[in-house]
């Protein structure tokens, strides 16, 4: 367990570089069970949720190595199709490694997933898009689920229930490397997503999508890739740049890919922060008055609901009231009871809108972080108040944000790591 100790009214100034997708990363450590060969993943950011999907990777049988922001995966010799249940039921993404045990042995044994306590958030989806693929699945008694696939050729139609991101890359692993044809609608589309694709069509994959709108998949015998680079994290790329602009600074992000990052970019422009982008690079300027918005997550391309957290600090800037509407996860807004000791001033509409009224000044106060998205909000919002702040629990904030604190002290932050006792 461990605590960040930050001294407030600090402006962050300078240049900030985004680490590699979190997001894709996840998912592409699942997909070197499906390749003839090692790969190589250059640009993965070294946090913790990637090192659990690395340990659910060993545990299996691969064999990984990291040397900077490389990794190298080697899954030649897995054998086994039971996914580790502590470790599982730890990381959301542990889901995504169903698809290419199916894929490989025609059987897998997995276990609900853990991750952020941001709502309900059932497997369903995934199940039921396997099913529709005519994989058997039976819920043992353990706990675990068993699933088997027992079409071995032909066409599938797939109508995925929600635009899950790793519902639909759990069922593009599963069915790239097979004998199916598959058509897929209703399918998400995050950057995340279309780079897997675009990756394993790299490989020697045959995925694209038809005039209609659906994901055609024609699975094939053979995928081989020997090095990639994922894309950089968008969601830091926002929070950083969020960051610079809340705490009165001026700065550049980058890489910052403004083509999967036009929604959340439209609206802070739209509440006058000063941002502008040129060449996969963010200058932020000092932003003075902020205007009040609304804002309401969806699926891509609508609003990230990973940036929504980190909007409430942007609220408590702007002179009116805004209102966030989180349409993704219920209860994903209880952060706000956090921010409230801080002195932000908001009216809860149901577990799912919150009316936040502005200008507010943050005052310093002990909270603990609830989830990774909220934890970095609450370190801004120390960032933005005056005194000395404690945020407990600051390791959930390593799941997602590689060396967080260094990063911020290199713009001007004073932000201290306190390791606490069990």
């Amino acid at each position: 367990m461990s605590s960040f100790v930050i001294k407030g009214k600090k402006s962050l100034n300078g240049n900030v570089e985004v680490s590699g997708a979190k997001n894709e990363v996840l998912k592409l450590i699942p997909l070197s069970l499906i390749l003839s060969k090692p790969i190589s993943i250059d640009n993965s950011p070294e946090i913790e949720d990637v090192k659990k999907q690395l340990e659910l990777l060993r545990l299996l049988g691969g064999e990984y190595q990291f040397e900077g922001s490389q990794l190298r995966l080697n899954s030649q010799n897995i054998t086994n199709f039971t996914l580790n249940r502590e470790l599982s039921t730890k990381l959301r993404a542990s889901i995504v490694y169903t698809g290419p045990l199916l894929s490989r042995f025609k059987r897998a044994n997995i276990f609900c997933p853990g991750g952020c306590a941001i709502g309900l958030r059932s497997i369903d989806s995934h199940l039921d898009a396997f099913r529709q693929c005519g994989v058997e699945i039976s819920h043992e008694a353990n706990g675990s689920y068993f699933l088997e696939a027992k079409k071995n050729e032909g066409e599938v139609s797939i109508q995925m229930a929600e635009k899950s991101v790793t519902a639909t890359e759990n069922i593009i692993l599963y069915l790239a490397k097979s004998s199916l044809v598959a058509t897929i609608s209703n399918f998400a589309r995050e950057p995340e997503v279309m780079d897997l694709i675009r990756i394993i069509n790299l490989a020697g994959g045959r995925i694209n999508e038809n005039s209609d709108g659906f994901l055609r998949i024609e699975g094939v015998e053979d995928l081989s890739v020997e090095r990639v680079s994922a894309l950089p994290d968008r969601i830091e790329a926002g929070t950083f740049a969020l960051a610079i602009a809340l705490t009165g600074g001026s700065g550049t992000v980058s890489p910052y890919i403004e083509k999967d990052l036009r929604s959340f970019t439209k609206v802070i422009r739209d509440c006058n922060v000063n941002i502008s982008v040129k060449d996969d690079v963010a200058y932020i300027e000092k932003s003075d008055d902020i205007k009040p918005f609304v804002i309401e997550t969806a699926p891509y391309p609508g609003f990230p609901t990973d940036l929504q957290s980190p909007m409430s600090l942007l609220a408590a800037k702007a002179n009116g009231k805004s209102i966030i509407r989180e349409k993704m996860f219920d209860n994903r807004l209880g952060y706000l009871k956090q921010l409230q000791k801080m002195g932000l001033k908001v009216e809860m509409v149901g577990p799912n809108e919150a009316q936040i009224f502005g200008p507010t000044d943050f005052v310093s106060c002990n909270v603990e972080s609830p989830d990774l998205r909220s934890g970095i909000t609450l370190l801004i919002a120390a960032l933005m108040a005056q005194g000395e702040s404690i945020i407990e629990k600051a390791q959930i904030i390593d799941r997602g944000y590689e060396k967080v604190e260094q990063k911020l002290n290199n713009l001007g932050a004073q932000i201290i790591r306190r390791e606490d006792a069990v």
